[in-house]
């Protein structure tokens, strides 16, 4: 009785952890936290960690901080990799999405690589924990991805799903609510970047920050024509 009203009181979050990108989504509500997974963290003297910002702001830092700060990525080819940041992260990011009732934890959905070793997945469920969840409910990435599709997954028949991320690229075949098959192939979002900073050096001679090459991989490649044009002008 107890646990259905704490239910009743609390929200319901999805969170997607991602390499580049951490969303969070409120059930009822939608997607309500789209940042990037970077915080800005400061060393003192005594080798203590100080988070500073996090998100969009903390972007905005990266390959610009003094010695004493660091733009720090917590999360690498879909893993965490700094178990600590990671938990700052998400803390700071749950506090900005609980309107509903902030004294009650959340449930949580997380989607997690597919195969991932129990080790993986037991710091993932820490590091929510610490953040403040209620419960953690893991879910597999590519099922989480085909179920936002609205994908028809239960059905007895093969669906293929081809997830696209900053590290790495996932191609898995769904069928039954389950994953039949999944691999992961080096590359990504981050790799396209790579290739997008190598093209305009060479045929514009020109050298733009990874930023710059995300939005014109995004744009597309008549955002990236005219862009190009405006820089050559300037």
């Amino acid at each position: 009785m107890f646990a259905s009203v704490i239910g009743l009181l609390s929200q319901d979050l999805g969170v997607d952890l991602g390499t580049s990108t951490t969303r969070i989504f409120v059930r009822g509500v939608g997607v309500v936290c789209r940042e990037p997974t970077v915080v800005t963290v400061h060393t003192d003297a005594r080798g203590r960690r100080n988070v500073m910002e996090v998100g969009g702001p903390a972007e905005q830092m990266l390959y610009r901080t003094p010695p004493d700060l660091d733009a720090v990525r917590p999360v690498r080819d879909g893993q965490i990799a700094d178990y600590e940041v990671a938990e700052a992260l998400l803390m700071q990011l749950v506090r900005r999405v609980q309107t509903r009732n902030s004294w009650f934890a959340p449930r949580m959905a997380v989607a997690v690589p597919h195969g991932a070793a129990e080790m993986e997945l037991r710091a993932v469920r820490e590091c929510c924990e610490a953040a403040g969840a209620r419960e953690v409910h893991l879910v597999p990435r590519p099922l989480a991805a085909a179920m936002g599709a609205d994908l028809p997954v239960d059905l007895p028949s093969g669906h293929m799903v081809i997830d696209v991320g900053a590290g790495g690229t996932d191609v898995s075949v769904l069928s039954l609510s389950g994953v039949v098959c999944s691999v992961t192939v080096a590359g990504g979002g981050d790799g396209m970047d790579q290739a997008v900073l190598r093209l305009i050096r060479e045929r514009h001679g020109l050298i733009v920050g990874p930023r710059t090459a995300r939005a014109l991989r995004e744009a597309g490649s008549g955002g990236a024509t005219g862009l190009m044009a405006r820089g050559r002008c300037a």
